[in-house]
């Protein structure tokens, strides 16, 4: 497995979002999978995020879910839910090497979502809501609130 890390976004808490995730994977029985931490977010926000599609809960992890389908910054009115990924992920090296093969989006980019959704049929996909709050320095706004709570943090 590989953890990937967005920098954008940064988790407070008791636990960081990665080790979350990885407490989490001992709850899938599957052998190779891929984990990704969401957020529910405000629905009209949904078209800054991939966003997943729920097949179901986990038994015995309470924020632990099954996806069924994963879409990239979904208009808010057709995204299937309000969980938002948040830029951790535990995914297994065949999605890395999937990533040559997936045709670059709208905007000329190859994101890891889109070896996701084309691995979809083929390897298990899990969400995780991680506990904490998350700080998205992605944008001005974002990253001023960063500064302002680690520096309370300080």
């Amino acid at each position: 497995m590989v953890a990937v890390l967005f920098g954008d976004d940064l988790f407070v808490g008791d636990k960081p979002g990665i080790v979350q995730l990885i407490e989490a994977s001992k709850f899938i029985s599957e052998k190779e999978f891929a984990l990704i931490a969401v957020e529910n977010i405000p629905r009209e926000k949904t078209n800054r995020y991939g966003v997943i599609e729920i097949a179901g809960e986990v038994p015995g992890h309470p924020r632990l879910r099954k996806v069924k389908g994963l879409i990239e910054k979904p208009d808010p009115v057709k995204a299937p839910s309000t969980l938002g990924i948040v830029g951790r992920y535990l995914i297994p090296r065949s999605v890395i090497e999937t990533l040559p093969q997936v045709a670059a989006g709208k905007d000329g980019e190859i994101r890891l979502i889109d070896a996701l959704i084309a691995k979809l049929k083929t390897l298990p996909v899990y969400a995780l809501e991680c506990n904490g709050s998350r700080i998205d320095t992605g944008t001005p706004e974002g990253y001023r609130n960063a500064i302002k709570t680690l520096g309370m943090l300080a």
